[in-house]
C-alpha cells in the first residue's frame, strides 16, 4: 500500500515536471518568434515607423525568455564587459553639454536609457533562450522564425523593386521593413548567413524532411541584400562566406583526420572552389539588377557622393573626438556636437537642413558616446565573443559522435551561423549608423555565441518560481509596458506634424501635448513641435508663434546646443516681432555652426531691416 501511494506520488511529480518543461518550452518558443519578429515589425502610423516599435516588441520577447527556463547564462567577463561600457557611457553623460538627453537618448533612435538596455537585454535573452542546454526543439523554433522574417523582408523588399508600395515611402530606396536600404541589406546579409549554415548541414546530414523553410529563409536573405543596392550588405555578405568556409575547411580537415584519409589536392581545394563558385553566382546575380550594378560599380553620381561624404563625415568626427578624446560628447551627444566642425565645403554638398546624428561608423559612434576606451572594449568583448562561439562549435563538432550530436541539436550551425552573421553586422557597421533591428540582432547572436552552462537545473519539479525570478519577470513586464508606450507616442507626435501641416494649430498643439504626455522626459517631442509650429507662424498663423516659443524653450532647457529648436524658436521670434530676441538666437546659431551659411545669411538680413 505505501509503496503504490509512493509511486502515485513519484509519477504526479513526473508529471508536474513534464507540465513545467512543455510550459517552458512554449515560452521560449514564443521568446524566439517575438525576438524574430522585433526584427522586422513597424508602427503604419507612426512618425518614425522603423526603431521604437522593435524595442518595445522585443521587450516581450524578454519577458517570454526570463518565464521560460534558462538554458544558458552570460558569463562573469561579459558581465564586466557590460559594466565597464556603462560606466564609460556614465562618464560621457557626466560631462556631456546636455547631460539629460545624454541619459535618454535622442529622437528616433533614442540611444541611452531607452535603447542601450535593450542591447544589453539582447545578449542576456541569446544567452537563456539558446545556451548550450538548448534543445533540438528550440533551436529549430529559432531557425523557422529567422526563416519567416527574411521572407516578409525579401518578400517586401521584391515587391518595391518591381515597382510596387507595400509601405508607403518617397525614397528612391525604401527599404522595406526596415525604412532605410542599407539597414535592410545588412539584415538580409544576417539572415543568409543565420540560416545558410543549417540549410547546408540539414540537406547533408539529416534523414528527416528536407529543410525548405530554413532554405528559403536564406534565399530570401540574400535577395533583401541584392533589391537593397546597399554597398555595405554585399561587404557583410562577403564576410559572412569567408567565416562560414573556414568553418568548413576545418569541419573537413577534422573529418579527414579522422578517416585516415591522405589530404589531396582536390580535397584541399575543393571547399574554397565551391566557395568562389557561389561568390561568383551571387555576384552574377547582384549584376543583373539594373540599380545594384550601378551602385556596385559606381556609376550612379549617388554612390560616389556618398563615399565622399563618408570621408569628410569621418574626418570631422575625429577632430571631435580629439577635442574630447576620454571622455567623448556623451551618447546621443553627436548630433549637437558636430555642427561645430562641419566645414563650409560640408554646407555647399549637404545643405543647412540636413541634421546628421551619427558619423556613420560604429567605432567612431562609440568614442563620440563615451571616449576612445569604449570603441576598445566593444571591439575586444566582440572579438572574444567569436573565439568563444568557435570553440564550443569545435566541441560540438570535434569527432564522429559530436559531430553527429551537433547536426542532429543543431548546436554546430547555430554557432557558425551566428558567428558569421555577427562578424558581417560588424564589418557593415564600419559605414554605417547603428539601429534597432541590427543592434538587437548582433547583440542576441554574442548571447549565443558567449553563452555557458546554467548555473541551475532549468526545471523545478516542485513547480514554484523562486522569488528572484518572480521579481524580474515583475521588472520586465513594467520595462515592456514603459516602451510600448514610448512607441506609441509616434502616433500622436505624426498626427501633430500632419495636423500643422493642414494649418491645424489647435489639433496639433492637442497632439504634441498628447505625444510628450506619452514621453514626458523626451526633449525631442517639444523640438518636434516647435518647428512644426514655427513653419506655421511663419505662414501668417499668428496663433502658431507662442505656441512655438513655448515649446522651443522646453527644448533647450533640456538641449541647450539643439540647433533645430533654435532654428524654430528664431522663427516664432520672428513671426511675434522679437529682433532683440531673433538676433540673440542666431548669434548662438552661428556660435555652435559657424560655417552655416544660412544662418550667417539670415542674421545680415534681420540686423539690417531692424
Amino acid at each position: 500500500m505505501g509503496a503504490t501511494k509512493r509511486s502515485g506520488a513519484a509519477a504526479r511529480k513526473g508529471a508536474g515536471a513534464a507540465v513545467e518543461s512543455a510550459r517552458s518550452l512554449a515560452w521560449a518558443r514564443a521568446g524566439l518568434w517575438l525576438a524574430a519578429a522585433a526584427l522586422v515589425v513597424f508602427l503604419p502610423e507612426g512618425m518614425i515607423r522603423w526603431f521604437l516599435p522593435k524595442e518595445a516588441v522585443f521587450a516581450l520577447a524578454v519577458f517570454a525568455a526570463v518565464v521560460a527556463s534558462g538554458r544558458g547564462r552570460v558569463p562573469r567577463w561579459m558581465l564586466v564587459a557590460i559594466g565597464v561600457a556603462v560606466v564609460l557611457l556614465g562618464v560621457g553623460v557626466a560631462f556631456s553639454m546636455s547631460p539629460w538627453a545624454a541619459v535618454w537618448g535622442r529622437w528616433p533612435r533614442y540611444e541611452g536609457l531607452v535603447s542601450l538596455p535593450v542591447y544589453a537585454a539582447a545578449v542576456f535573452a541569446g544567452a537563456r533562450l539558446l545556451g548550450p542546454g538548448s534543445s533540438e526543439s528550440r533551436v529549430r523554433s529559432w531557425w523557422s522564425a529567422m526563416s519567416t522574417a527574411s521572407i516578409a523582408l525579401g518578400v517586401v523588399g521584391l515587391l518595391e523593386l518591381a515597382g510596387l508600395a507595400p509601405l508607403a515611402s518617397n525614397l528612391e530606396r525604401p527599404g522595406a521593413l526596415l525604412g532605410n536600404a542599407t539597414d535592410q541589406g545588412i539584415l538580409g546579409a544576417a539572415f543568409f548567413a543565420l540560416l545558410l549554415a543549417p540549410a547546408v548541414a540539414r540537406w547533408r546530414h539529416s534523414p528527416g524532411p528536407r529543410p525548405w523553410l530554413i532554405t528559403a529563409g536564406a534565399l530570401a536573405g540574400f535577395v533583401s541584400v541584392v533589391v537593397s543596392a546597399s554597398r555595405a550588405a554585399f561587404v557583410a555578405v562577403g564576410l559572412t562566406l569567408v567565416v562560414l568556409a573556414v568553418f568548413a575547411l576545418v569541419q573537413s580537415a577534422q573529418r579527414r583526420r579522422e578517416a585516415g584519409v591522405r589530404s589531396s589536392l582536390g580535397r584541399r581545394i575543393r571547399v574554397p572552389l565551391i566557395a568562389v563558385a557561389g561568390v561568383a553566382g551571387l555576384a552574377a546575380v547582384a549584376l543583373a539588377v539594373p540599380l545594384t550594378r550601378e551602385r556596385l560599380l559606381g556609376l550612379s553620381p549617388l554612390s560616389s557622393r556618398t563615399v565622399a561624404d563618408r570621408v569628410q563625415m569621418w574626418g570631422e568626427t575625429l577632430r571631435l573626438i580629439g577635442g574630447d578624446p576620454v571622455t567623448g560628447a556623451g551618447p546621443s551627444g553627436f548630433i549637437d556636437a558636430i555642427p561645430r566642425f562641419h566645414t563650409a565645403g560640408w554646407y555647399e554638398v549637404v545643405g543647412s537642413q540636413t541634421v546628421l546624428d551619427s558619423p556613420h561608423n560604429v567605432l567612431l559612434q562609440a568614442a563620440v558616446a563615451g571616449g576612445v576606451l569604449l570603441p576598445v572594449v566593444l571591439v575586444a568583448a566582440g572579438v572574444v565573443a567569436v573565439v568563444c562561439g568557435a570553440r564550443a562549435w569545435g566541441r560540438a563538432s570535434g569527432g564522429a559522435a559530436g559531430r553527429v550530436a551537433g547536426v542532429a541539436s543543431g548546436r554546430g550551425p547555430l554557432l557558425a551561423g551566428s558567428a558569421a552573421a555577427l562578424i558581417g553586422i560588424a564589418g557593415a557597421l564600419l559605414t554605417t549608423f547603428t539601429v534597432a533591428a541590427t543592434g538587437i540582432l548582433a547583440c542576441l547572436l554574442v548571447g549565443i555565441l558567449v553563452a555557458v552552462p546554467a548555473a541551475s537545473t532549468p526545471e523545478v519539479s516542485s513547480g514554484r518560481v523562486p522569488l528572484r525570478r518572480r521579481v524580474l519577470q515583475g521588472v520586465v513586464a513594467v520595462w515592456a509596458v514603459a516602451l510600448v508606450a514610448t512607441a506609441v507616442a509616434e502616433v500622436p507626435m505624426q498626427q501633430g506634424v500632419v495636423a500643422a501641416r493642414a494649418g491645424e494649430v489647435a489639433a496639433a498643439q492637442q497632439a504634441f501635448e498628447v505625444a510628450q504626455a506619452l514621453r514626458p522626459w523626451d526633449a525631442d517631442v517639444a523640438s518636434i513641435a516647435a518647428q512644426s509650429l514655427a513653419a506655421q507662424a511663419l505662414e501668417g498663423r499668428v496663433e502658431a508663434a507662442p505656441l512655438a516659443e513655448r515649446w522651443a524653450s522646453a527644448a533647450l532647457d533640456r538641449v541647450p546646443d539643439s540647433i533645430p529648436a533654435l532654428r524654430a524658436l528664431a522663427a516664432a521670434q520672428d513671426a511675434v516681432g522679437d529682433i532683440d530676441g531673433e538676433l540673440a538666437t542666431l548669434d548662438r546659431i552661428i556660435e555652435l555652426s559657424p560655417n552655416d551659411p544660412d544662418a550667417i545669411e539670415l542674421r545680415a538680413e534681420v540686423a539690417a531691416g531692424r
